[in-house]
């Protein structure tokens, strides 16, 4: 994901370069790519976090982790060459 990761407190943290493969012809953001950047951020997650290798772990269990609630607040738009930060809570809902 190119992104510097942090586990701080109760989440978990990637600081993400926006790319010109995420933006728009106006160089904004197009919002699906959010989600491809939130499934990045799970995969960092397990690698980092959980210590294991996601990759692998989905090909040689045959096992998915479904997302089944995703909730995404678009407080500003986001533009090429920006630093965005994404996050993953880790307390039970």
């Amino acid at each position: 994901m190119n992104s510097i990761t942090r586990s701080v407190g109760d989440g978990f943290y990637s600081d993400m370069l926006v790319r010109f493969s995420h933006c728009d012809p106006a160089g904004i953001v197009f919002y699906p790519q959010y989600f491809i950047m939130f499934n990045g951020l799970v995969e960092d997650w397990f690698n980092q976090c959980l210590g294991l290798n996601y990759a692998r772990y989905i090909t040689e269990h045959r096992l998915g982790f479904p997302t089944v609630s995703l909730t995404c607040d678009f407080v500003a738009p986001s533009k090429i060459g920006e630093i965005i930060t994404l996050s993953r809570p880790m307390t039970a809902q």
